[in-house]
């Protein structure tokens, strides 16, 4: 479907052969006459399989990545809970200060780390 009101419509197309996937961006381009009546329209097929490829090698990778930060983080955050709770003994100041920071940077660690899951399950669905 072309509307008269746009100059260049894009379409992301997927094709399936020999059950392989092929992605395909196409734009049209609308070449309008004197009275504003399209006369031609270029279409322009652009085989994008290798950038879709890249991407999808760049979302799992993220993803496998994320999952393995989180787990020593937990562990970390668990095991300077179990300290600060003076379950080994009572801690000075010094040692106080030492675990908040580390509390501090795990949390910082962790947002970072659920903000590229995030990303990598929003680009996943685009993928």
């Amino acid at each position: 479907v072309i509307n008269n009101d746009d100059e260049n419509i894009e379409k992301l197309i997927e094709i399936t052969k020999n059950n392989k996937k092929y992605f395909f961006n196409i734009t049209a381009t609308i070449i309008k006459g004197s009275e504003k009546k399209i006369n031609e329209v270029v279409v322009l097929f652009k085989n994008i399989t290798g950038l879709k490829e890249l991407e999808m090698v760049k979302v799992n990778f993220i993803g496998t990545i994320s999952h393995e930060l989180k787990t020593p983080l937990t562990s970390i955050m668990m095991g300077v809970g179990l300290i600060s709770n003076s379950n080994i003994g009572r801690l000075n100041k010094k040692q106080e200060d030492i675990l908040e920071a580390i509390k501090e940077d795990v949390q910082r660690l962790n947002d970072l780390v659920s903000n590229l899951l995030k990303i990598s399950q929003i680009q996943s669905n685009r993928a």
